[in-house]
């Protein structure tokens, strides 16, 4: 095992314990008083009643691989890369260059495998799967959304997702990098120690990794269906890529629920409990499901799903984010008692909104300006 984080001095009444909890005053009492002499010995200090403390259960190896972590900074270079890949693909609407693609391609390639090497990286020092808690779960969903992008479409399909999985990559790791998101590697709490974290968990992400791509590509389709409506062949690639998204995120979300009623049964004793998040989910899904079954009887054609991608994806924000902070429920993690809605999500859902009704606007507007 690594650290002990310092609310386990709370339930050990322990002589080490104690020592432990009386270094780490000296230490933030002589930080205050700003004098570096006692700082250092402080700190001296409390190293050794540390490993005291901890005994032989320490794991060295874990402690090393926890210091590189967090002095490799890895995310911000990942988030970079991210970037870069974007900067190329806008580049190349003017350049059009192959080799460029081929470039954005791979550094995309290598800032997922990056990403892949973080998340094992803190999986391998917390000894669990890295998804427990909403800081952790959304570095997961981004890299279920650069995996998905890479090898759930195929061809020039695959093209077109590069940009939209390179806008998702650094978007989701700067909301991440916030601080209101809690990076720290912590024990798991009782509720989540269950082999079910580790498949349940990352099968719903990857459905919200589905919708997320389903709502970048829906841009896509709407912004080219909006100034270049005669490039009707780039209009069929996007279609096609959102239509495949579609039943990724209908897929990984059923399976997630029906693995997460398991995991309530052997939790809770009952399989369903219309709890806020069961009921969300639930609806994310039959959305999904509704579309692509309307879209199947010719109710619904290219722009209705482009369109219904972004609802879709409100619908996604609510069951991930809206439910575990501002409804009271077993999976809450404020227990519906957040303070307000941050200005960043307040922001995305208005322009979302906004870009909504822009799109409706203008489709209604083709509809009654066609001759009869």
């Amino acid at each position: 095992m690594g650290w002990l984080p310092p609310q386990a001095l709370m339930n050990d009444s322990s002589e080490e314990a104690y020592r432990v909890a009386l270094s780490y005053t000296c230490l933030i009492e002589a930080y205050r008083r700003g004098n570096g002499e006692i700082v250092e010995t402080a700190l001296r200090q409390l190293k050794e009643d540390l490993l005291d403390w901890h005994g032989s259960d320490l794991d060295a190896a874990r402690l090393s691989a926890e210091v590189l972590y967090r002095r490799s900074h890895l995310w911000s270079y990942v988030r970079g890369l991210y970037l870069l890949t974007l900067l190329l693909m806008l580049a190349n609407v003017w350049a059009k260059s192959e080799k460029v693609t081929r470039t954005a391609g791979l550094i995309l390639l290598g800032a997922f495998l990056l990403h892949t090497a973080g998340l094992g990286l803190r999986w391998y020092i917390s000894g669990r799967a890295p998804w427990s808690n909403m800081y952790e779960s959304l570095v997961t969903i981004t890299w279920g959304a650069l995996l998905l992008a890479q090898v759930g479409v195929k061809g020039q399909a695959r093209q077109i997702m590069i940009p939209i999985a390179a806008v998702i990559g650094f978007a989701n790791l700067t909301i991440a990098a916030h601080n209101s998101l809690n990076p720290s590697i912590e024990p798991l709490v009782p509720a989540l120690q269950s082999v079910w974290l580790n498949i349940h968990v990352i099968i719903i992400l990857l459905g919200y990794s589905s919708g997320a791509l389903a709502m970048g590509a829906g841009h896509a389709w709407l912004f080219v269906d909006t100034f270049r409506p005669e490039n009707q062949r780039l209009l069929a690639r996007i279609s096609q890529a959102l239509y495949r998204f579609y039943q990724y995120a209908i897929l990984f979300l059923i399976v997630g629920i029906l693995l997460g009623s398991i995991w309530a049964h052997t939790a809770w004793g009952r399989y369903w409990g219309w709890d806020p998040k069961e009921t969300w989910a639930l609806i994310t899904w039959l959305f999904y499901l509704g579309i692509v079954h309307a879209m199947k009887k010719g109710m619904v054609r290219e722009r209705g799903l482009a369109i219904s991608s972004l609802v879709g994806f409100l619908l996604v924000l609510m069951t991930y984010y809206g439910v575990n902070y501002y409804l009271a429920g077993l999976h809450s993690y404020a227990k519906g008692e957040a303070l307000g809605v941050p200005l960043p999500v307040i922001l995305f859902v208005v322009i979302e909104l906004a870009i909504l009704a822009g799109y409706l606007w203008n489709s209604w507007r083709r509809i009654l300006s066609k001759p009869e």
